[in-house]
């Protein structure tokens, strides 16, 4: 992790998004009824920007769209203990038949 990022720390509240950009799905992830989660870790920057994602654990045939759109998702910057700060991330896509998308925070609230 870069040193200028920081981790999710317990208790933290959730970034919260101000812009999401849903994946495009295929026609055939559409028809065939393709269900699943996409994980990736990301960095979101001081500004609310989304950067330097990877991807955990993803849906063949639609990672690259996922991590496309999640790429220019934005966020409220995150305050932690008075600093705007770059925040480690982990972001969940589910993907849903027919080609719905949510957003799952990560840890999911209890």
């Amino acid at each position: 992790m870069r040193a200028d990022v920081v981790a999710v720390e317990k208790g933290m509240p959730h970034p919260k998004p101000v812009h999401l950009v849903p994946p495009i799905t295929t026609e055939e992830a559409a028809r065939t009824g393709v269900e699943g989660v996409v994980v990736m870790r990301c960095v979101i920057t001081k500004d609310g920007s989304v950067t330097d994602c990877c991807i955990l654990r993803g849906i063949n045939g639609l990672n690259r769209s996922v991590f496309d759109a999640v790429r220019k998702w934005r966020y409220e910057p995150v305050v932690l203990h008075g600093q705007v700060v770059n925040l480690s991330y982990v972001i969940q896509v589910k993907i849903v038949s027919g080609g719905q998308t949510r957003v799952v925070p990560f840890p999911p609230s209890q």
